[in-house]
């Protein structure tokens, strides 16, 4: 290994050259910071927008409230409702419709020429032949 001799040209010349390096890794730390900065800052943000999302927005309409404690019960209507509530008939249940082909299955099916519900492939098969 050889020592290299170094005239004051040369050596300010490295020091010029050290200085700048020092000065270039001094501006990409500082990049990196403002990077991580900014990215924890949008972090926050998208933390707050989720949590705003979530809170649940009450509407004006009309309530009817049902408290219940140890000495009353009470029920609070709206304006504008009478009470004693007038009676309705409960809806009646929709009866099912059967497969065609007489098995006394539910229909799961609609034959796709016909439109004839069915039951079952084997169904569809009776109902083409």
């Amino acid at each position: 290994y050889k020592e290299k001799v170094m005239t004051a040209e040369a050596i300010q010349k490295a020091a010029i050259k050290s200085q700048k390096r020092k000065q270039l890794a001094d501006e990409k730390r500082e990049k990196d910071k403002k990077k991580t900065m900014e990215r924890l800052l949008k972090k926050q943000d998208s933390k707050a927008t989720k949590q705003t999302k979530c809170k649940t927005t009450r509407t004006n309409a009309p309530v009817i409230i049902y408290k219940q404690t140890c000495d009353s019960t009470l029920l609070v209507f709206p304006e504008g409702i009478d009470y004693p509530l007038k009676t309705g008939k409960a809806p009646t249940a929709v009866e099912p419709i059967l497969c065609r082909m007489g098995c006394g299955n539910a229909k799961k099916y609609s034959c796709s020429r016909t439109g004839v519900p069915l039951c079952s492939l084997d169904c569809y098969k009776k109902n083409i032949c």
